[in-house]
């Protein structure tokens, strides 16, 4: 490697460095940064080396995202959706969020639930568009039919 590559190369990793001391990002998001900085060699070094030494990974940023995406009440289509879009594989964000909602003791019913009776717990639930309105919210949050359903139980029995 040229004197010039092993400088990029420590540059590309400081710049990494600099990026996980603020949040995490997932492996993807960092490799799209490296490459709109350094030449594909350098950039992919960089990530070889952040990798392996734990400084970014997928794992790490899935759990964070997710337990942060679920204390703002969001359903898991959405946030599988959002991870998708970051690259995180689906079976790592599966495994993450199973761990995640036994951690917590909960399930996105339960959070679907929750989140109505803050939201909406005065509305008039005879009105059909208040209760479409309403499915329409939460499914736009990422909640599926049985979890809505389940929510608008709980939201009519309260």
């Amino acid at each position: 490697m040229a004197l010039d590559e092993q400088t990029d190369l420590k540059k590309a990793v400081n710049f990494v460095l600099v990026l996980v001391a603020k949040r995490e990002y997932s492996e993807s998001q960092i490799r799209q940064k490296l490459s709109a900085r350094y030449s594909p060699e350098v950039a992919g070094a960089a990530m070889d080396y952040c990798v392996s030494h734990e400084y970014v990974s997928d794992l790490r940023y899935a759990q964070s995202y997710i337990r942060s995406r679920i204390r703002s009440s969001y359903g898991w289509e959405r946030i599988r959706y959002e991870l998708a879009q970051k690259g995180v594989a689906r079976e790592l964000a599966e495994e993450c969020r199973d761990r995640i909602l036994a951690d917590l003791d909960c399930d996105f019913e339960q959070i679907c639930a929750e989140y109505m009776q803050r939201r909406f717990g005065t509305a008039d639930l005879k009105d059909r568009q208040v209760k479409l309105k309403i499915m329409r919210h939460m499914a736009a949050r990422g909640f599926g039919r049985e979890e809505i359903s389940c929510g608008l139980a709980r939201l009519g029995a309260g």
